[in-house]
């Protein structure tokens, strides 16, 4: 396994991006927010066969993974640069999909892409990316949503309950053990993403009664229960720190 993208070259945090913005994306637009507040300062259209549901960003170029249930498809697609609509490469990986039928979150890994079978495999794409998978590795989760990296380990949110969130850290990049778990409660959770920028976790919560209309982006002081900000958006599915190359 390659070093973490964030102390090799030639990514450098906040390099190429707007530093302390937050980048998220609906499942037709990226956007860029000032700061951790509502104040889209730029935005673009895209466009996909399916639903969005994780971004993960290289230093250069933006990933999300799509799926389509009704296509029969499921693609991981890297997007030119942070903001363009101007797709660089996809790979359909519908066939490597379990019956849920579903990616629910993507990761830059350097060498490697990282995503989610709908919360019952962590799987590795080799490059950014091939049609090749070098491994795979089933998840103890629930409904695993989004992903990171957390130092030399994996982090990913997953959805328990409608009122129930637990941090779940993997130990080392690719492994089944976990290391840690931290339960956070809350009102409603329908999560979706989730990114590391080397100090708190922002995460995407919804009420799940109404996931495409309220919501907001929080950011939790590590793995813990602790909000240290939070901000209302809609219909945001993907997020990434910005001065983060592994989320």
């Amino acid at each position: 396994m390659s070093d973490c993208p964030c102390c090799s070259e030639p990514w450098v945090l906040g390099e190429q991006s707007a530093e302390g913005d937050t980048t998220t994306n609906s499942n037709a637009k990226f956007y860029a927010q000032a700061g951790f507040t509502s104040t889209i300062t730029t935005s673009q259209a895209f466009t996909v066969n399916g639903r969005v549901t994780a971004q993960s960003w290289d230093g250069t170029d933006t990933y999300i993974c799509e799926t389509d249930t009704t296509g029969m498809t499921g693609h991981l697609r890297r997007y030119s640069g942070q903001f363009t609509s101007t797709v660089r490469s996809s790979v359909d990986v519908w066939a490597s999909l379990t019956a849920t039928h579903s990616i629910n979150g993507i990761c830059w890994a350097g060498s490697s892409t990282y995503w989610m079978d709908q919360g019952a495999r962590m799987m590795e794409q080799s490059g950014n990316f091939t049609s090749t998978i070098r491994q795979s590795v089933s998840t103890a989760g629930t409904a695993e949503r989004g992903m990171t990296l957390s130092g030399a380990n994996t982090a990913i949110a997953d959805r328990v309950s409608s009122t129930t969130l637990d941090w779940l850290t993997y130990s080392s990049q690719f492994t089944s053990t976990i290391k840690s778990s931290t339960r956070v409660s809350s009102t409603n959770f329908f999560d979706y993403d989730l990114d590391n920028d080397g100090e708190v976790y922002a995460f995407i919560d919804f009420d799940p009664f109404d996931p495409f209309n309220a919501g907001k982006h929080a950011k939790y002081a590590g793995f813990s229960s602790t909000v240290n900000a939070s901000v209302a958006m809609t219909g945001n599915r993907g997020i990434n720190a910005n001065n983060s190359t592994t989320g």
